[in-house]
């Protein structure tokens, strides 16, 4: 989809409309639905062009020959028809207010989807991260659930996750999760603190793991291995880049990016 829309109204952005536009793409993200997005080039070989004015909606149909060529920020969706692409761009534009949505059949797409700019690839080849994560969520114990809340916000955030679920939701006194629209990781009063668990999280390349471990470490967290290509011979695979911290109760938080073989 590539999206458009009217110029921004004086003043301040709505916090309202802002939050509301957020939670639709962290669902989006979460349910699998939204694949990338960004600003890459690519063609239209077929299309509709989805408008919203005045809260009227109108579906145009592609002109004859290859179709449109987009242009701007645009969102890599996976639906099975393009009538069901259709209703999706309506569903947005009722939440984003008058703007254009052209939809496009991707056919060129460079880099693709899976590599950074810089040449990484976030996904190992040939392998479809998502039909092998069988973990729902996990997590740790800890004494003081703000004192630590404040080091994860630090050392997470540094990998793109964030509060996705608090309890009680008001303060997230008891327990706080963590993740990308969906809490994967919590960190709660409920169980057993310092028993010094191990966690791994996954970055997209050794920046990440960099800022990871900086910002970690600047949140009160203990070094417990410096970022770095980990030694093959004490039984790491290679190209594993990674980087340890121990948390305020002592559990052995990691952040790794696994290079291409």
């Amino acid at each position: 989809m590539n999206i458009g829309a009217p110029p921004a109204p004086p003043g301040p952005p709505d916090p309202n409309h802002r939050a509301k536009v957020r939670r639709a793409i962290e669902d989006d993200i979460a349910s699998g639905k939204l694949i990338a997005t960004g600003a890459l080039g690519k063609r239209a070989t077929a299309a509709a062009r989805i408008t919203s004015k005045a809260g009227v909606l109108t579906v145009e149909e592609p002109p004859d020959g290859e179709g449109w060529m987009a242009a701007g920020g645009y969102a890599l969706i996976d639906v099975t028809s393009k009538e069901e692409a259709i209703a999706d761009a309506k569903a947005k534009l009722q939440i984003m207010g008058d703007g254009v949505v052209e939809l496009i059949q991707v056919s060129e797409m460079h880099p693709q989807p899976n590599v950074q700019s810089g040449g990484e690839r976030t996904v190992r080849e040939g392998v479809d991260q998502r039909n092998i994560a069988r973990i729902d969520h996990t997590g740790v114990g800890v004494a003081n659930v703000a004192r630590s809340a404040a080091f994860y916000d630090a050392a997470l955030g540094a990998l793109g996750l964030y509060r996705a679920a608090q309890l009680p939701v008001n303060d997230g006194g008891d327990a706080v999760g963590y993740g990308v629209g969906y809490p994967v990781f919590w960190i709660d009063r409920f169980h057993p603190h310092g028993v010094k668990q191990h966690t791994a999280f996954a970055a997209t390349c050794r920046a990440e793991v960099d800022a990871f471990h900086a910002a970690a470490l600047k949140a009160g967290g203990v070094d417990n291995g410096p970022p770095g290509l980990r030694d093959t011979t004490q039984g790491y695979p290679k190209g594993y880049y990674s980087a340890f911290v121990l948390d305020p109760d002592g559990n052995n938080i990691e952040a790794v990016f696994r290079e291409k073989n």
